[in-house]
């Protein structure tokens, strides 16, 4: 009885807390991903003033220049017009091909094109940053659903392990054993019958 009713309350606590973990960590992605999203906007259109200001006042655009305006959180890249993708000028950490999700780019009115690129791996490990207190918790959760079953369980049965020991005695051929009384109908039946 013990046995299954711990299985019964830890498989219970178990989809309950699986459920609300997958549920939350689905929404912390997309939040973080969100996220992600505004930053490359927000980027797109601030490196684009700078670039606008910086070319009016005859000045060149520089890897340095588009490292400082990318803080080191996006990837910047300045195409001019008229210049081949081997001639364009970029600045911030490097990505790769699959970084492709989180760009955004923009033609100027000169014809030249600027990009601006959020690395998928810094996503990627946001995520993982997002999503580790939840399944810390939700473990402790389970471990705590366990703890609480086992410890119900020995109490609701403990009335019946006395009841068995007044049993046996009885078996034995024991006179005078005293039957423990119980405040649960099913145990105060058992001993009623003892």
């Amino acid at each position: 009885m013990r046995e299954r009713l711990v299985a019964a309350l830890v498989g219970t606590a178990v989809a309950v807390v699986v459920v609300m973990a997958v549920v939350r960590a689905y929404a912390l992605a997309g939040e973080v991903e969100r996220s992600a999203h505004a930053t490359v906007e927000r980027s797109l259109t601030m490196a684009t003033v700078a670039v606008d200001e910086r070319l009016a006042g005859g000045r060149r655009v520089t890897p340095e220049f588009l490292t400082a305006l990318s803080s080191g959180v996006v990837n910047i890249r300045f195409r001019p017009a008229g210049a081949t993708d081997a001639a364009a000028v970029t600045g911030g950490p490097p990505v790769s091909a699959t970084d492709r999700e989180f760009a955004q780019s923009t033609r100027r009115p000169d014809g030249s094109e600027l990009t601006v690129v959020r690395p998928a791996d810094d996503i990627g490990r946001r995520i993982s940053d997002a999503v580790l207190p939840l399944v810390v918790l939700a473990l402790g959760l389970v471990l705590a659903a366990a703890v609480v079953g086992w410890l119900l369980a020995r109490r609701l049965s403990q009335p019946f392990q006395e009841l068995a020991a007044a049993a046996r005695a009885l078996a034995r051929g024991s006179t005078g054993v005293e039957v423990p009384h119980y405040g649960i109908p099913e145990a105060e039946s058992v001993g009623a019958a003892l």
